[in-house]
């Protein structure tokens, strides 16, 4: 018998794979959270999940890998860990803010439009908070940056300065007469006044 291989987009396996994800993720951050999920509604389990999982985060964070500058192909200093970030700027990340509550009444709206809502709320307050996180994180690199470029330019500075002066050493041990033998020339040079020129143009004419 023939076996008819049934086609397949690979669209469909991916949007599975994601799903899979998503599950594996949520069934994480309710068992860091130790309570079941069918004692509250959906939008208040993920509003906890997601705080207690960035508050677990706060403490041992690992620093995300560092961004590749465009149109650079090698970087001459290459940073092995960035140092940790400070938790107190961690924290107002999450702090409330009384001016991000709305102040209009709220629509009637059905269950499956107030579940699609929520979620939206959620997604939108995490991607809040991580780009406010990676603002923090760039702003930490940038300051160990020019700490360490600010460094780098007293030291090559100092040794600039030791390398014109050793230079200048050696000048004066390979040539120890030149600097005796200027001052007295300069002492027996004649001051040049206005008469002493006018009476050097009148020999010449003369």
């Amino acid at each position: 018998m023939e076996h008819h291989q049934i086609y397949r987009h690979k669209k469909f396996d991916m949007v599975r794979k994601i799903e899979k994800c998503d599950l594996q993720l949520k069934e994480e951050l309710i068992s860091r959270s130790g309570t079941p999920c069918t004692s509250r509604s959906p939008f208040e389990e993920a509003n906890q999940s997601i705080s207690l999982g960035f508050s677990d985060q706060d403490a041992d964070f690992s620093p995300l890998p560092k961004r590749r500058r465009l149109g650079s192909s090698s970087s001459s200093v290459s940073y092995q860990s960035a140092s940790p970030i400070i938790t107190e700027a961690i924290q107002g990340i999450f702090k409330y803010h009384v001016n991000m509550v709305r102040k209009f009444p709220k629509k009637e709206r059905s269950p499956k439009d107030q579940e699609r809502r929520n979620k939206n709320t959620i997604a939108c307050r995490m991607s809040r908070r991580k780009k406010k996180f990676d603002d923090l994180q760039i702003e930490q690199q940038y300051k160990e940056c020019s700490d360490e470029h600010l460094k780098i330019a007293e030291q090559s500075l100092r040794a600039r300065v030791y390398l014109n002066h050793l230079k200048q050493l050696v000048k004066q041990e390979d040539h120890p007469l030149v600097s005796s033998r200027r001052v007295p020339e300069e002492n027996t040079k004649s001051n040049f006044s206005i008469d002493y020129l006018i009476g050097g143009i009148k020999q010449e004419h003369a």
